[in-house]
């Protein structure tokens, strides 16, 4: 018969190496963070338009969770804060994130589904990777995959 003390302490043994990988991740914590945020196309020639933002990462459970707030900016319509996950992870990280892209075609505007891969990389107080976008659906001029830079938030 297992008593509860065993069961408590093969639970604690099981869970261990998720709450050791959690509190060691160099990813989690709040970061200020320059980003492509969108970009316009006119006359075929796609322009980047880049942002700076707070790109905020926890953990839950087995997961990282992150929270994108964008700061205002002249070049891009305010957006609300965005959140997504991926499974925990050391190294490299890398989130999809799912989103609503604003396309304004002629003065006509719309909604349509976005897909952004964004690939990370700490090290120390620094942190850095790329992020790339698809619009579903549509064939846009192809500018590669963008910078993402940035540097933790201390406090």
């Amino acid at each position: 018969m297992t008593t509860l003390p065993t069961l408590a302490l093969s639970a604690l043994i099981f869970l261990s190496p998720l709450v050791a990988q959690a509190q060691s991740n160099p990813i989690v914590g709040k970061w200020s963070i320059e980003f492509a945020a969108g970009m316009r196309i006119e006359n075929d020639a796609p322009t980047v338009l880049m942002a700076k933002g707070t790109l905020t990462i926890e953990t839950s459970g087995d997961s990282l969770v992150a929270t994108l707030h964008v700061e205002p900016n002249a070049e891009i319509q305010a957006r609300p804060d965005s959140r997504f996950t991926t499974p925990m992870t050391t190294g490299t990280v890398i989130f999809e994130q799912h989103s609503q892209a604003r396309m304004n075609s002629n003065g006509e505007e719309t909604l349509v589904p976005a897909v952004t891969i964004w690939t990370l990389d700490v090290t120390g107080d620094t942190i850095a990777g790329t992020l790339s976008r698809r619009i579903e659906g549509m064939e846009l001029p192809v500018v590669g995959p963008q910078p993402v830079k940035g540097t933790r938030i201390k406090g």
